[in-house]
C-alpha cells in the first residue's frame, strides 16, 4: 500500500483547470520529484494534498486514511509536513524560537501548568528544547541557535523552516522548491542534508523543483506536469529524453 495515494484531484479557478486528474502512488521510503513549467500546477497540488485549498474532486489518501478537504492543521496531525516556495519563517525571532514553534502539537501541559510553571510545564519544555537541538545539529545549525532567522544567510533560513517542519514529527516531507534563491554551493549542501535527514528521520519526500541537478541527484521517481496534467513520468533519465518533456521545457517540435 502507498504511504500516500492521490486520485483525480482536480481544481479550477474560474475558468482556468489548474490541477487536472493528478495522481500519485508515493510508497514509503522514497524521493519522488514534481518538475513542470511556471504554472504547471505544481504548488497547486502541494496545497490541494495539505488542504490549504480544497478540491473540486478527486481524493487524497494518507497511510490508508481519506484526507481530501481536511484543514492544513489536521494534515500536519497526521504526519506530512510542508515547507513552501517563499521562505516561512519568523524573521525578528531566533533559530530556537523557530523550531520550537514546530513542536508546539507535543506539548501536553495545560494553561495552569504554565501558569505555575509546575514539573509537568517545565519537564515538557526542557524536553522540546532538547529535541529542538539534536535537530539543529542534524541539520548544522545548531551554532545559529541564539542568532535571530532574519539575519541569516538565505541557505541558513532554508533550514531553519526544514528543520521547523521536522519537528511535527512527519512520515511525509513535502519540499516546495527548497533551492529558491541559492547558489549552487548551497543547492548542492541541501542535496546531501535531504538524503540525510530522510535516513535519519525515516522520511518518505515529494519535491517540487525546477533545478533538474536537485531532481537527478535525489528523485528515484519524477512526474511532469504541464497545464494541470501529467504529461511523462518515470526515472530522471526517461523523462529527460522524453519527447513531451523536452517539448514543453526547450520549445522542441
Amino acid at each position: 500500500m502507498s504511504l500516500l495515494e492521490v486520485r483525480g484531484l482536480t481544481k479550477r479557478f474560474g475558468g482556468l483547470l489548474a490541477v487536472d486528474d493528478y495522481r500519485l502512488d508515493l510508497p514509503k521510503g522514497e524521493i519522488y520529484g514534481l518538475i513542470g513549467p511556471n504554472g504547471a500546477g505544481k504548488t497547486t497540488v502541494f496545497n490541494l494534498i495539505t488542504g490549504y485549498i480544497r478540491p473540486d474532486g478527486g481524493s487524497v489518501r494518507f497511510e490508508g486514511r481519506d484526507i481530501t478537504g481536511l484543514p492544513p492543521n489536521r494534515v500536519s496531525e497526521l504526519g506530512i509536513a510542508r515547507t513552501f516556495q517563499n521562505l516561512r519563517i519568523f524573521r525578528r525571532l531566533t533559530v530556537m524560537e523557530n523550531l520550537l514553534i514546530g513542536r508546539h502539537k507535543s506539548y501536553s501541559y495545560s494553561l495552569l501548568d504554565t501558569v505555575f510553571m509546575n514539573s509537568r510545564y517545565a519537564g515538557e519544555e526542557m524536553d522540546g528544547e532538547r529535541e529542538v537541538r539534536e535537530v539543529m545539529r542534524e541539520l548544522g545549525i545548531h551554532e545559529y541557535a541564539d542568532r535571530l532567522a532574519g539575519e541569516l544567510p538565505y541557505g541558513i533560513q532554508r533550514l531553519v523552516e526544514i528543520g521547523r517542519s521536522l519537528l511535527t514529527k512527519p512520515k511525509l516531507l513535502m519540499l516546495d522548491e527548497p533551492t529558491a534563491g541559492m547558489n549552487p554551493k548551497e543547492a548542492e549542501e541541501l542535496i546531501s542534508k535531504v538524503r540525510e535527514i530522510k535516513e535519519s528521520f525515516d522520511l518518505t519526500v515529494l519535491i517540487v523543483e525546477h533545478r533538474m541537478k536537485v531532481i537527478q541527484g535525489l528523485c528515484n521517481w519524477v512526474q511532469v506536469l504541464d497545464h494541470g496534467r501529467i504529461i511523462a513520468e518515470g526515472t530522471y533519465d526517461e523523462v529527460v529524453s522524453n519527447p513531451k518533456v523536452i517539448e514543453v521545457y526547450l520549445g522542441g517540435t
